[in-house]
Order: structure tokens, then C-alpha cells, then sequence
């Protein structure tokens, strides 16, 4: 994320990591998660806030993430996303005034205030993440 950070002329602890999850029982049924770039999504904590009705949680491949976002592994952005995708971001960026996501271009990051971001991507606040090694990353 540093990196990232640096090419964008960011700050690391303002990157966001955005993060395609799909139901294993289920083809077709996905969430976006958006964690601070030093944390790590917790699946399990997704499926309790998701409620009833979803089940264990995997990361998308490549292709599901291009087929579904229109964007390449490594540029993923929550905005945009089909009504049908629920888009959560943990509770920590929430307390951001600014946050950088990427754009879609892998070239190119997106600087906006975090609760702007919220509100574009029809997104909600909730803990699912927590510190230690990152996940492999849909951003």
C-alpha cells in the first residue's frame, strides 16, 4: 500500500483497500469489502454483518472481479457496482476525513473525503477488519 500511496501522492494510512467476496454456495451473489490498507478483512465478520441468509465467504478470482466490476484485479473501486452487490466498509475509514481508492485504472487513485465515499457507493459502516497480514487484494 505504501508504494501505492507514494505513486498516487497519498498517505498510506489513507489507502483503502477494496475487496470482492463471493458466497462459496452460491454463484452470482458477492459483497464488496473496503478495509484500511494496513488491515485485513475478516470474512466471518462480513458474513455476521451481511445476516441471515449468507454463508461462507471466499475471495473472487480475476476474472469474477473483471466480469463483475469492469475493472482489473489491483484497480477495483466500490463505486458503481450493480444494486445487487452490498458494499461495506469498515468502521475505521469512517473515521477518515479523506481516503484514496483506485479508480478503476491501475494507473490511477481516486482522493475524496470518506464520507463522500460512503455515500457514492451506497456503502454502510461495520467492523470487519483487524490488524496483521493483508488478505490478497481485489484493490
Amino acid at each position: 500500500m505504501e508504494a501505492a500511496a507514494q505513486q498516487r501522492g497519498g498517505v498510506p494510512e489513507e489507502m483503502v483497500k477494496s475487496i470482492l467476496l463471493r458466497e462459496a454456495d452460491r454463484n452470482g451473489h458477492y459483497v464488496m469489502v473496503c478495509v484500511p490498507g494496513a488491515m485485513r478483512v475478516e470474512p466471518r465478520a462480513v458474513q455476521a454483518a451481511l445476516g441471515e441468509g449468507w454463508h461462507r465467504l471466499h475471495f473472487a478470482g480475476a476474472d469474477e472481479i473483471l466480469d463483475l466490476t469492469g475493472c482489473v484485479q489491483g484497480a477495483v473501486t466500490p463505486i458503481g457496482l450493480p444494486d445487487a452487490v452490498p458494499v461495506i466498509f469498515d468502521e475505521t475509514i469512517g473515521r477518515l476525513a479523506r481516503c484514496n481508492i483506485s479508480s478503476g485504472d491501475p494507473q490511477a487513485g481516486l482522493e475524496l473525503a470518506a464520507a463522500d465515499l460512503i455515500r457514492v457507493a451506497r456503502g454502510r459502516l461495520t467492523a470487519i477488519a483487524a490488524m496483521g497480514a493483508p488478505n490478497p487484494t481485489s484493490t
